[in-house]
């Protein structure tokens, strides 16, 4: 759910399945985010909006970064916008994940900082909902990225899937075959769009959004990046392909 998007915590989690791997093996968008400001020796002061283990990972990167947490209006707007509000000096870029507590005050910064031309404006990924086991819709990361978009005018560079700038990444790290890489996903608007973006192979579970329903949708639709090169049921279908 990129709710954490720390990598030893992802680390422990897929050692808990029998997965064993260490952490250069493993790429969040947040790790990718953090890398990049890295990269370009980014000295000035981020403006999150994000979670705790996106905070963890920057600052494992070397980068500074604004509190996280709640950030609320103790009055009305009026009296905020023309009083109350505090606008950092040293920010250099607005960077934005998954934000629980993101509220009106971190889009109305935000919007502010971006209309500084030379202040960056990254995101962690742009997803627009969660898969929940239940019924019921959950506002994603791309929620949240296109309210600071729609108040600053201003479009955010993301890192997440279906960007190339993550297989960019991981390329840069990895020595990776696109004709021997396989993109397994459950969501083809951003799973299987990024495997077709990037040239790869792509397989499809339907365990998690995207349904069967959804890929009569595309194929009518003629959406073709959205379609599969293959798709199954679950992940543990291709053990029995393997064992055969």
């Amino acid at each position: 759910m990129h709710l954490l998007p720390y990598i030893i915590f992802i680390k422990c989690d897929i050692r808990l399945i029998g997965i064993c791997g260490i952490q250069k093996e493993i790429a969040t968008s947040g790790y990718l985010v953090a890398s990049y400001l890295e990269s370009i020796n980014f000295q000035q002061t981020v403006y999150l909006i994000g979670s705790k283990g996106f905070a963890e990972e920057l600052r494992n990167h070397g980068i500074k970064h604004t509190q996280i947490g709640p950030d609320t209006m103790a009055t009305d707007m009026p009296t905020y916008v023309n009083g109350q509000i505090e606008l950092e000096s040293e920010i250099g870029a607005v960077v934005i994940g998954f934000d629980e507590h993101l509220s009106y005050p971190k889009i109305l910064k935000a919007a502010n900082y971006l209309a500084n031309p030379n202040c960056l404006f990254l995101a962690s990924n742009a997803d627009e909902t969660f898969p929940m086991e239940i019924p019921l819709v959950v506002p994603g990361t791309g929620v949240m990225v296109k309210a600071v978009e729609t108040a600053s005018q201003r479009t955010a560079k993301v890192f997440g899937k279906p960007s190339v700038a993550m297989f960019e990444a991981i390329s840069k790290q990895c020595k990776i075959n696109p004709q021997r890489t396989l993109m397994i996903g459950d969501r083809c608007n951003t799973d299987i769009s990024f495997g077709k973006n990037c040239q790869l192979t792509t397989l499809l579970v339907l365990s998690g959004v995207t349904s069967l329903k959804h890929l009569e949708q595309y194929k009518h639709d003629e959406q073709h990046i959205l379609m599969p090169d293959f798709y199954t049921d679950v992940l543990g279908d291709i053990l029995d392909l393997l064992e055969q």
